[in-house]
C-alpha cells in the first residue's frame, strides 16, 4: 500500500496543489498582519469620512480597474518579444505579482507573479521586460516629481542651502540620463554585457536589446496615463478625508510624495505606505492641516490600489501552471 501511496503523494500534481495553498495562506497571513499593524484611530477616521463622501469613494474605485489595466497593457507590449498574451492573461500576471509583493521584496514579488503565468519555456527571460516597464514608470514619476520639488522650493521655502538646491539639479540630470537610456535600452544591455560580474544575468536581460522606439513610446504613454490616474485618485482620497487645500497645492504635494516613494528604498511593513506617510507629513506641515488626515488618505489609497488588487490576485494563484523553465 505504501508503494502505491508514495508516488501519488509526491506527484507533481499534488505538490503543485500544496504549493498554491501554501502561498495563498502565507499571503493571507501577511495581509492580516499588515492590516492589524495600523492604528485603530486611522480606521475610524476613514470610516467616518467614507460615510460622508460615498460618491467620491465610487469615483476612487471606478479608476481602479483602469489603473491596473494600463499596467497590464504595458506588460502585454513588453513581453510580446517572448510570448503573445491577451490582455486578461497580462492582467492575471500583474495582479498575481501584487500578491507576491506582500511576501517578498516588491520587485522580486512582482516579477515572480508575472513570469509564473507565462507559458513559454523561456519565461525567466522576462526579467528584462519588467525592468523596462519599471524604467518607464520611474521616469514619469521622477520627471513630475522634479518639477514639483522645484516649485516647492520656489514657493514654500527660503532655504538657499547648496545641498537642497543642488538636489534639484541632480534630479534634473537623472531625468535626462534615464530618458536617454530608456530610448537606448539596447545600449544599456551592451553595457551590462561588458561587466564580468553581471554576465551570468545576460540571458534574463537579453530581451532589452530588442525594443525599438515605437513600442518604448507606447509603454511610456501607458506609464504617463497611469501616473495621471493614481494622482487623481490621491486627490480624491485627500478630498474624502477633507484635506481642504487648493488643487495646485494638493498636486504639488502628491508628486513630491510619489517622488520620495520612488527614489528612496523602503523597508517598512507596508512597502510604499511608510514612505508616503513620511513625505506627506514633510510637505503638508507647511499648511494648517491635521496630519492624521493625510496619513489616513495614504492608507485609503493603499487599501484601494494595493490591497483590493491583491485580494483579486489571490484567486489567480490557483490558475498558475508550473512548467519547466529554461533560458535561451
Amino acid at each position: 500500500m505504501k508503494t502505491a501511496f508514495l508516488p501519488e503523494f509526491l506527484s507533481r500534481k499534488r505538490i503543485t496543489i500544496w504549493w498554491r495553498w501554501a502561498v495563498f495562506f502565507f499571503c493571507i497571513f501577511f495581509i492580516i498582519k499588515d492590516l492589524r499593524a495600523k492604528d485603530a484611530a486611522e480606521w475610524q477616521l476613514i470610516a467616518q469620512s467614507l460615510a460622508q463622501h460615498k460618491w467620491l469613494l465610487v469615483g476612487l474605485l471606478a479608476f481602479l480597474p483602469l489603473n491596473w489595466t494600463l499596467e497590464a497593457l504595458k506588460w502585454k507590449v513588453l513581453v510580446r518579444k517572448l510570448e503573445r498574451i491577451t490582455l486578461p492573461e497580462a492582467l492575471k500576471g500583474v495582479l498575481t505579482g501584487v500578491v507576491f509583493s506582500f511576501i517578498s521584496p516588491q520587485t522580486i514579488g512582482d516579477y515572480t507573479g508575472r513570469f509564473l503565468h507565462l507559458q513559454t519555456a523561456s519565461r525567466l527571460n522576462s526579467a528584462g521586460a519588467l525592468l523596462v516597464g519599471n524604467f518607464a514608470q520611474l521616469w514619469v514619476t521622477l520627471c513630475c516629481g522634479t518639477w514639483g520639488y522645484w516649485y516647492f522650493l520656489k514657493t514654500y521655502t527660503q532655504n538657499s542651502a547648496l545641498i537642497i538646491n543642488g538636489l534639484f539639479w541632480i534630479l534634473l540630470l537623472a531625468n535626462l540620463l534615464i530618458l536617454f537610456f530608456y530610448f537606448n535600452v539596447s545600449w544599456l544591455y551592451k553595457l551590462v554585457a561588458r561587466i564580468v560580474l553581471l554576465q551570468k544575468f545576460l540571458p534574463y536581460l537579453e530581451i532589452m536589446s530588442q525594443y525599438r522606439a515605437p513600442e518604448l513610446t507606447r509603454v511610456l504613454v501607458y506609464a504617463l496615463l497611469r501616473y495621471g490616474i493614481f494622482t487623481g485618485q490621491f486627490v480624491a482620497a485627500l478630498a474624502i478625508l477633507e484635506v481642504n487645500l487648493p488643487l495646485g497645492v494638493l498636486l504639488n504635494g502628491i508628486v513630491i510624495i510619489f517622488l520620495v516613494k520612488s527614489v528612496i528604498p523602503t523597508l517598512s511593513a507596508f512597502g510604499d505606505l511608510g514612505l508616503r506617510e513620511f513625505s506627506a507629513l514633510v510637505f503638508f506641515k507647511h499648511f494648517t492641516i491635521a496630519t492624521e488626515k493625510v496619513i489616513a488618505a495614504s492608507l485609503l489609497l493603499w487599501l484601494i490600489n494595493i490591497l483590493l488588487p491583491a485580494l483579486v490576485g489571490l484567486y489567480f494563484i490557483f490558475k498558475i501552471k508550473i512548467k519547466p523553465s529554461k533560458t535561451r
